[in-house]
């Protein structure tokens, strides 16, 4: 969420730099005695890159969430809230609070993402996410809860990252305490293949139209467990005798 409301302010106004002195940020993340130091330390560093106002609350939700409203004069909180997640199903991009919570309004930007569409987001625009990731978790809660992920086990005992192999949204929280364990037929698997490039054509190119085709060529790339280490735009005109 933090990049996605770096990427808003600064197309907001032509001085990206100076983005969040116009348009301030503030934040709310719930600790836990059990939680893990590397989920914290990244966010209070990524707290301090875009120049986040965090407050950090040890309250339960609902009271974490009162006191912003009472004493910050929060309104509208920007989520990071997919449909998979628990009462994810029920919400829309735009919607109040639930039954027995302050009254606030939802804002839920990445819903109708999918797991393979978080990660392709982040590894095609090489952005920073927590280091657990790459040690086997795709999924984190606090300590006492939250399992390395089955199927990210490699065949040396090691663990792949979260974001080399296809990762299905009912596999996700399988390491969480809880969870109802996915089907066989949905853990992911990796794909393992050659060297291939691939081209793609687009006459409205010419006509000035933007690049769409690529970049999502290359996040559903991703999300199928291919890795893409180089990704090169080329424009070739060709001209009638």
């Amino acid at each position: 969420m933090f990049h996605l409301a770096g990427i808003a302010l600064a197309d907001m106004q032509s001085d990206p730099l100076n983005a969040s002195d116009m348009f301030p940020l503030r934040g709310l993340m719930f600790t836990r005695k059990d939680g893990f130091v590397e989920e914290l330390e990244f966010a209070q560093a990524q707290a301090e890159l875009f120049c986040v106002d965090v407050t950090y609350s040890h309250s339960s939700y609902v009271e974490g969430v009162k006191e912003a409203v009472e004493m910050q004069s929060a309104r509208g909180f920007v989520m990071g809230t997919r449909r998979t997640d628990p009462h994810g199903a029920e919400q829309t991009s735009f919607c109040p609070s639930s039954p027995g919570w302050p009254p606030f309004f939802r804002v839920n930007p990445i819903l109708d993402w999918h797991l393979a569409d978080v990660w392709g987001f982040l590894v095609r625009y090489g952005f920073n996410y927590c280091l657990l990731y790459d040690q086997g978790y795709a999924s984190l809660g606090t300590r006492s809860t939250t399992q390395r992920t089955p199927s990210l086990i490699k065949e040396d005992g090691g663990y792949r990252p979260a974001h080399s192999v296809v990762l299905d949204d009912s596999v996700e929280r399988s390491g969480r305490e809880g969870s109802n364990p996915p089907s066989p037929d949905l853990l992911p698997t990796k794909i393992e293949a050659g060297t291939a490039a691939v081209v793609v054509v687009a006459r409205t190119l010419l006509q000035g139209a933007r690049d769409r085709n690529s970049s999502a060529l290359v996040s559903a790339l991703y999300g199928q467990g291919v890795d893409v280490n180089r990704y090169t735009r080329l424009l070739c005109i060709a001209f009638n005798p």
